[in-house]
């Protein structure tokens, strides 16, 4: 009984371990978030426009805060984008979370984050990443898809002249539709079965306007050599990009996965491997190419996967390949600073563009759909809302909730629903003896809920910003007064 009783108490404590790391990581984001918000209104004021505290008075005034009298429809159409992520980032920033007291402690678990699905939000790409890998994950689990196709990462980019290609500096949509081409030939759906794309966008290093490329993941027919294809999709790719240069802007390769030796350490070998890339012009021609940056190094050792891998191996090669899709580039400069050239750029140039989506077999694959999540972020409605709860799979939550102080189930009377804002909650390191576990030396920054709301009705509020309704009075008027401040 004891033995049994350990091992039960040791899975409740791997519970709590992860909430912890998934708190952590939502405070970071949300930080980022935080941070970027602030920034975008201090950017906004060189060119006097001072934003209203609320999006809603902004709506209301936004004819005089972007000087229409003066410049027409320009600042809005510039800075636009801009101001709808600053709000987004600004207001959709609570999570809910269950407060457990023992004596002198206090304990936390989160329950729910309200979130924006602005493309440029942290904490967005940080949960699109967690539920596309989860579905993905399970997907493979239940298909034999592993056990008929080889796995590929394809990488696309182009040469771009002075940072233009195709008369445009931002041209991601222009390198979609490229790849839909591409896509579309009859030789291309010959070799490959399916697969899923998303577009990453970075400044470039040497100055040379923006690296803008494609990462995909394609489920290739075993039968054909993968030289072969890779041959036949650089000379395409040339042609319908109108590539004559020396760089092909093609990276093909089967994907795999790393192992670990008898003492936990990963398997490691010394080779060849490219570090980077960097820019080189043509002399003659004046196009700038991107060539591999070549080191010897000693590094991890990569096993291919493919048909004859084990599920796990080929699993494990597929999610090291799709985190390359949520990455939006890094949006600071090398002094710490945001570059607002490259956020408006990406929010400006990449409005209703689809920047990750699935082909081919399997496009219509229900199991992995999620084009519902790809909408570009308005101020959310009911729909959106409902969804959000839907997402986050709420009425099961408080079912799997741990109690931190005594490792079991916890009980409705051992815990308070309260909201706060994740950026301002601090954690412990990942190797204390209890990683990522936060620090709560005060309630200050907990607001509870009314203890007749259930998660659902809490979260809907929440959503819809109706904090009176679910806030008891005294926290609501606690709560009313953080709030405030701008």
């Amino acid at each position: 009984m004891s033995a049994n009783i350990d091992a039960a108490t040791i899975e409740f404590q791997k519970c709590v371990n992860s909430n912890n790391r998934h708190s952590n990581k939502i405070s970071w984001k949300r930080k980022e978030a935080f941070q970027l918000s602030r920034s975008i209104k201090e950017y906004l004021q060189q060119f006097d426009i001072e934003l209203p505290r609320s999006y809603k008075d902004f709506c209301a005034t936004r004819n005089h805060v972007l000087m229409y009298d003066h410049y027409g429809d320009a600042l809005d159409t510039e800075m636009g984008e801009l101001i709808k992520l600053h709000y987004d980032l600004k207001t959709c920033n609570k999570g809910i979370y269950a407060v457990f007291f023992n004596r002198e402690r206090i304990g936390t678990q989160l329950l729910a984050c309200w979130y924006s699905k602005n493309r440029l939000d942290p904490v967005w790409n940080y949960r699109k990443s967690k539920l596309i890998r989860k579905a993905w994950h399970g997907y493979l689990k239940e298909s034999n898809i592993h056990e008929q196709y080889l796995p590929i990462h394809l990488v696309l980019t182009v040469p771009h002249k002075d940072g233009v290609w195709k008369d445009d500096s931002f041209y991601g949509r222009k390198l979609i539709n490229a790849y839909n081409t591409l896509r579309k030939d009859k030789m291309f759906k010959q070799f490959i079965y399916g697969g899923e794309y998303g577009l990453e966008c970075k400044k470039s290093k040497s100055g040379n306007g923006f690296h803008i490329h494609i990462h995909s993941m394609l489920f290739q027919h075993p039968q054909y050599p993968i030289n072969v294809v890779r041959e036949w999709v650089v000379q395409r790719w040339r042609t319908l990009t109108g590539n004559d240069s020396s760089y092909s802007g093609i990276h093909y390769e089967q994907l795999y996965c790393y192992k670990r030796d008898e003492s936990g350490q990963f398997v490691s070998e010394e080779r060849e491997v490219i570090s980077g890339t960097m820019e080189v012009e043509d002399e003659d021609e004046g196009e700038y190419a991107y060539e591999p940056v070549i080191e010897q190094k000693q590094v991890r050792k990569k096993f291919r996967v493919g048909p004859g891998s084990s599920p796990e191996d080929y699993l494990s090669g597929v999610m090291e390949c799709i985190k390359y899709h949520f990455k939006p580039g890094c949006l600071k400069k090398e002094d710490g600073t945001f570059d607002f050239h490259l956020i408006r750029a990406i929010l400006n140039n990449t409005k209703n563009l689809r920047m990750y989506s699935r082909f081919g077999a399997l496009y219509k694959e229900k199991k992995l759909d999620f084009s519902r999540m790809e909408k570009p972020t308005k101020k959310q409605t009911g729909e959106e809302i409902d969804e959000e709860v839907v997402m986050a799979k709420l009425d099961t939550v408080l079912e799997r909730l741990v109690n931190p102080f005594t490792l079991q189930p916890a009980k409705l009377s051992e815990f308070r629903m309260a909201i706060s804002c994740p950026e301002f909650l601090s954690h412990r390191p990942k190797d204390y003896i209890k990683p990522c576990e936060p620090i709560i030396n005060c309630m200050d920054s907990f607001y509870f809920i009314d203890e007749t709301l259930t998660l659902n009705e809490a979260m809907g509020y929440l959503a819809k910003g109706n904090y009176r309704q679910m806030l008891d009075y005294d926290n609501y008027l606690r709560f009313k007064t953080f709030l405030e401040p701008d």
